[in-house]
């Protein structure tokens, strides 16, 4: 349109001085109305100068802590846009490929921050998995969420890289120093099968893996019958025995009397 050209706007030098028309108003919008905005920005990338738009726009607000009412407001908020597939799909397409933030670094929170998430924990553990119990119904969603679901050799690995050795398997790497036995821990994830790490194995180049383990623990998932079935038979294909001890069998008595 060049018949306009150098003619000035006739918003010029006038930004601060209009209300927006919806200003202080809330409902404007029809269920419809928002639902369609919100599907045409689906999938749409931020330009950087949109970015940064926002970003200056909520300078400071963080500084500021939200109410109760604002805290539960953004609760709903989220848990009502979570239940919607679309939205997933596209968290799902927006976020794939991305590297966590974390990823590499040890220790990414200082010992006041772990102090305070420590605390809130303990004021309001209803709000948290600390000190709330599990009901029925959250087993039954847990269990069937994790059926079938298994680790990669990689992710095992790191899992159990950082995982404390157990009291039952300091007493039986307590054994093995004592009397000198060809096995070592490889509960760390060093050693792993079929993405399945026993606790010890045999250091004469004998297949056999050592299982320590405590039964109140293994009943909580499975019977401790079905648990060392399942192992053994995945072994078993490698051409590997798996030798049992619980909380009542570690000792230098069966430990000798199994294993020599």
């Amino acid at each position: 349109m060049t018949f306009k050209k150098g003619q000035t706007p006739w918003n010029k030098d006038k930004k601060g001085l209009q209300i927006a028309w919806n200003k202080g108003k809330t409902g404007v919008y029809s269920e419809e109305a928002l639902e369609g905005m919100k599907i045409a920005k689906l999938g749409k990338p931020l330009s950087e100068e949109h970015k940064k738009g926002i970003s200056i726009a909520n300078l400071g607000k963080h500084l500021e802590s939200p109410t109760e009412e604002a805290r539960e407001k953004m609760r709903l908020t989220h848990l009502k846009m979570w239940k919607d597939e679309g939205y997933k799909e596209h968290m799902s397409r927006v976020h794939l490929g991305n590297i966590p933030w974390n990823k590499g670094k040890a220790r990414v929170y200082s010992d006041e921050i772990l102090e305070k998430m420590r605390i809130a924990h303990l004021k309001n553990p209803t709000k948290y998995w600390l000190g709330k119990k599990r009901s029925k119904e959250d087993k039954e969603k847990m269990s069937k969420a994790a059926k079938g679901r298994r680790f990669t050799k990689e992710t095992l690995r790191k899992i159990l890289c950082k995982r404390p050795l157990t009291n039952l398997e300091v007493n039986f790497q307590a054994i093995v120093d004592k009397y000198n036995l060809p096995y070592k821990y490889v509960g760390n994830g060093s050693f792993i099968i079929d993405c399945y790490c026993p606790d010890f194995i045999n250091t004469n180049n004998e297949k056999i893996a050592i299982e320590v383990y405590a039964g109140y623990f293994k009943k909580r998932s499975m019977s401790i019958e079905d648990w060392k079935r399942q192992r053994s038979e995945v072994f078993k294909q490698y051409g590997w025995e798996i030798v049992y001890f619980n909380e009542n069998e570690v000792n230098e008595e069966n430990v000798l009397s199994k294993l020599c």
